[in-house]
């Protein structure tokens, strides 16, 4: 069964390379000219200083630099705009933190991540070692919110929260939001998204959001079939040679049912899934150490307990690659030699499993492979052996 493990892994590393897909959006040049394109989303973790794009499906891949560009944006993803600002370079890292309460300004021009446009707006920038947020009021100046943490006396930690009083000096004007309101607020996206969104609500202002800060669950219920093949090699007898043996593979159908919840994050490419799964019994019969032939069977339902990553390729399609445990539910094995007293058991056995697939609109494709489960180790001391699973389904999201 190693070769399904191999294309499994390279199946995956091809579909890790693929994540990074050319998606709609547009540029704006130094000189106000808007260009129509497809840029690579890369779902940068730091803010970029520059982005390949290509004008049409066929052509050419060409790189955008901080130098040329005033603003871009990936269409229903993401917004970025060119901004000379000043950036407090001051280490939220315990072993580096400084004595001193005020920032390190320094001045850089950066792309800032637009996440809330309106009469207040709001804007994130990410670098190594870094998490900023500005904002400004009215197309004015960009600033940024200040917090920062440092030591006071022995090693004790202090925080500067003077972002709580700049956006109550700025929200003044709003009559509605309360001093708890500014208090309550923290140094993070979706409660200073809040606050701001609130503060142009108050001033019937509308505002667009670039991030979903929602915390709200996409729930899937899909049906899925397809062909199971079991790998039992090297089992083995401590007590006698001679009950050793090995099977190969045996094919066999597979029927599951799965619920998915995707998580509210990272642009909705986590999942949490739970399946379950009816797998055909198999049955094989082999010689057993050169004295006669030895028939195994394996009957088991099973439950399945994984995490999925979505790689989006388009608005239609998309690969996805998921990690899991998978566990039998009463299964029933047995060992029957034609010259020994045969083997059965019962006891749970449980394997992780690695997997990759394919998805279009509500059809999918996955393959996977459960890595050696120890069906023989839990149920007796005397055998252990090579037993693997590799599956290959066909799925149809009916929820």
């Amino acid at each position: 069964m190693k070769h399904y493990l191999t294309s499994l892994f390279l199946l995956a590393t091809l579909f890790t390379y693929s994540q990074t897909n050319f998606q709609k959006g547009y540029f704006i040049k130094a000189n106000n000219e808007k260009i129509e394109c497809l840029i690579k989303n890369e779902d940068w973790s730091n803010n970029p200083t520059q982005f390949n794009y290509k004008l049409s499906e066929t052509s050419e891949v060409q790189t955008a630099d901080i130098d040329q560009i005033i603003a871009f944006e990936i269409e229903n993803e993401s917004k970025y705009i060119k901004q000379k600002v000043d950036i407090d370079m001051s280490s939220n890292n315990l072993k580096n933190l400084s004595y001193l309460k005020e920032p390190d300004w320094k001045t850089q021009t950066v792309f800032l991540k637009v996440l809330l446009e309106g009469d207040a707006s709001l804007y994130f920038y990410a670098a190594p070692g870094l998490n900023r947020y500005f904002y400004n009021i009215k197309n004015g100046d960009i600033i940024q919110l200040i917090y920062k943490r440092y030591y006071i006396g022995h090693q004790k930690v202090k925080s500067n929260n003077d972002f709580r009083q700049q956006l109550l000096n700025s929200f003044s004007s709003c009559k509605t939001l309360e001093m708890q309101d500014y208090k309550n607020v923290n140094y993070n996206a979706p409660s200073l998204s809040k606050l701001v969104t609130a503060y142009n609500n108050c001033l019937n202002s509308q505002t667009v959001s670039y991030s979903s800060t929602e915390t709200n669950l996409e729930f899937n219920l899909k049906i899925k079939g397809g062909l199971n093949i079991t790998s039992v090699n090297n089992v083995k007898n401590g007590l006698s040679a001679s009950r050793n043996a090995s099977f190969g593979n045996m094919l066999g159908y597979r029927f599951a049912l799965e619920s998915e919840i995707i998580l509210p994050f990272n642009n909705n490419k986590w999942g949490l899934f739970f399946e379950f799964a009816k797998n055909q019994k198999i049955s094989k019969e082999t010689e057993a150490g050169g004295t006669g032939n030895v028939t195994i069977s394996y009957d088991y339902l099973e439950g399945t307990l994984g995490m999925r990553h979505y790689l989006f390729l388009n608005q239609d399609s998309k690969a996805s690659i998921h990690l899991g445990y998978t566990w039998d539910l009463f299964p029933e094995i047995e060992m029957d030699y034609e010259t020994y007293n045969g083997f059965n058991g019962d006891s749970v056995s449980g394997s992780f499993l690695i997997g990759v697939g394919y998805h279009y609109k509500k059809v999918s494709i996955e393959g996977r492979m459960n890595i050696n489960k120890p069906v023989f180790e839990n149920n007796t001391t005397f055998y252990s052996s090579d037993f693997y699973t590799f599956n290959v389904t066909l799925g149809y999201t009916i929820l």
